[in-house]
């Protein structure tokens, strides 16, 4: 703190000497001239300018067009007036049109100085000017020979004003040391959180596990299908670009798609014969009855849609509510797709499990008909890619 309070005082010091070498010295005008590429080679100089391309277009008639953003600085504590830049364009270059400057195009150069209509023809002291031309052309082009020049104007500096500005420095350094503590402090709780985050979700996770487990105790012949829906759902949609969290919202989606199961009876649910019509009706309320025993699951509330609607079908003709298309809520439409491609996957009692060549024909035949086609597209391209086991 005593070494802040010595440098404080230098400081003051200095200022005090130059405002007193400085009020003692007469007013003049020093003219300076530089040349740069677009990136200046050192940006320790007093003053330099950056002219960079931000957009290029080609229009009709084999016409280019390019948008070019200049910068001007000036490092010093005085006003830059009067300052000029001359670049070197193409023969057949034009000015489209330009901001915070005026233009004009003379001998194969384009000619920069501040704009005449403007209310600032100068860059203040420390500070920078922006400004800004589209120019047009059929050759490429391409800013090179760039010259600039102006004046740096010397007055009298105020001592109190400096004083102030070194105060307002500290102030922003003491400013800069809280803003760093309290991001530190904030990350740490950020940290925290999301490791308490990770935490609720394995909690989570293995309830619902234990429900899983619960579903396959009665359904023998599809034990493991729940979680393996809940990883294809992930899997498709990571494919369709959805962030993790959604990835992974789906997931559990999947693993409780089926829970109303649970509710049905083990006579019906593991009958090998054909189902009779009150048995296969019994059989299709597993998705209501799952969306009533999910409808207080308050942490993920669409948990309850994907359950009650995975058996919908995108052409309206599923079950139970036969609603079609973008009303089904998208991540019934993820489960339906998982939901299927493990029924074909797998071996039933009826018939063997297919092969990949005919899963991808069933998608591409039942696309608009039982599926989202997005959804589908994304299941086939991970079965191209050979990104979900068919073996």
């Amino acid at each position: 703190m005593f070494s802040a309070f010595l440098i404080f005082l230098a400081l003051i010091g200095c200022e005090v000497f130059l405002s007193f070498y400085y009020n003692n010295k007469s007013k003049e005008e020093i003219s300076v001239t530089q040349l740069f590429t677009s990136i200046p080679l050192n940006k320790d100089n007093k003053t330099f300018i950056t002219i960079s391309p931000v957009r290029r277009w080609e229009e009709e008639f084999a016409v280019r067009g390019a948008l070019f953003n200049c910068s001007i600085f000036n490092n010093t504590k005085h006003d830059f007036k009067e300052w000029k830049i001359k670049i070197k364009i193409p023969d057949d270059c034009r000015i489209v049109s330009s901001w915070n400057c005026t233009t004009k195009i003379e001998d194969r150069h384009l000619y920069i100085s501040p704009d005449e209509a403007g209310d600032i023809d100068y860059v203040a002291s420390m500070g920078f000017l922006s400004c800004g031309f589209i120019i047009s052309g059929t050759e490429d082009l391409t800013v090179k020979n760039i010259n600039y020049s102006g004046k740096i104007i010397y007055k009298l500096t105020d001592t109190l004003l400096n004083n102030i500005i070194i105060l307002l420095i500290i102030s922003e350094f003491v400013a800069i040391i809280i803003t760093l503590i309290v991001h530190a402090l904030m990350q740490k709780r950020i940290d925290a959180l999301k490791v308490q985050k990770e935490r609720d979700n394995k909690i989570i996770e293995q309830t619902m596990k234990t429900f899983v487990n619960f579903i396959d105790a009665k359904d023998e012949y599809t034990r493991g299908h729940s979680t393996r829906v809940a990883e294809y759902a992930r899997a498709i949609a990571k494919q369709m670009g959805f962030d993790e969290e959604f990835q992974q919202n789906i997931f559990y989606m999947g693993l409780m798609h089926d829970i109303g199961k649970i509710t049905i009876p083990d006579s019906i649910l593991n009958k090998t014969s054909h189902l009779s019509t009150d048995e296969w009706e019994i059989i299709k309320m597993h998705t209501s009855n799952g969306a009533k025993l999910l409808k207080d699951f308050y942490i993920l509330p669409e948990i309850g849609d994907a359950a009650l609607y995975h058996h919908e079908r995108y052409d309206g003709k599923g079950y139970l509510s036969q609603i079609k298309g973008l009303e089904i809520p998208l991540s019934a439409r993820i489960i339906c797709v998982a939901d299927s491609f493990d029924a074909m996957n797998t071996n039933r009692c009826y018939r063997l499990k297919y092969s990949k060549d005919r899963i991808i024909q069933e998608f591409e035949r039942c696309s608009l008909k039982q599926f989202d086609p997005d959804v589908a597209k994304a299941l086939i391209v991970l079965l191209k890619d050979n990104k979900l086991c068919t073996s």
